[in-house]
């Protein structure tokens, strides 16, 4: 929990040279998270417990993918895209297997004003990408997910 609130905190920096020296700590911590998209009592770990004062690890993790769609490198840009996309995933596979009747771990809870923040951010980083075609494609692909579970 410690690294998410830091990355965080080292998104919302505004400073060119706060920005600048938190990059590799900030790209490290999406990839990171983006990898933990992989084993899932870890996933369900990020996307499904809460902890105290009345945010939840879900909550962490979407502020860095939000601040990270938004950052101005495209290296973190690209790294948060990969974040979303595995997140979609997680919570697409958990609907799949709710609609089938199977349970095998993927419990995603439904939060509408939750995916709403997410995808308005998708949409926001789609709109402002012109530099890393890798970045859009991602968040495309974030897009094709989405719309096929409705």
């Amino acid at each position: 929990m410690l690294f998410l609130s830091k990355a965080a905190e080292a998104l919302r920096a505004s400073d060119h040279k706060e920005v600048v020296e938190t990059r590799n700590y900030v790209l490290t911590v999406l990839r990171l998270l983006a990898n933990t998209f992989g084993t899932l009592g870890l996933a369900r770990g990020l996307m499904g417990m809460r902890v105290g004062d009345g945010g939840g690890r879900k909550e962490m993790v979407t502020r860095v993918v939000v601040r990270g769609l938004l950052h101005g490198d495209a290296a973190v840009r690209t790294a948060a895209a990969s974040l979303v996309f595995n997140v979609a995933g997680y919570v697409q596979r958990g609907r799949v297997e709710r609609i089938r009747g199977v349970s095998s771990g993927y419990e995603v809870e439904e939060d509408e004003d939750w995916e709403v923040e997410v995808v308005s951010a998708v949409v926001e980083a789609v709109d402002r990408e012109v530099v890393s075609e890798e970045v859009g494609e991602s968040l495309r692909f974030y897009f094709i997910f989405e719309r096929k579970r409705r």
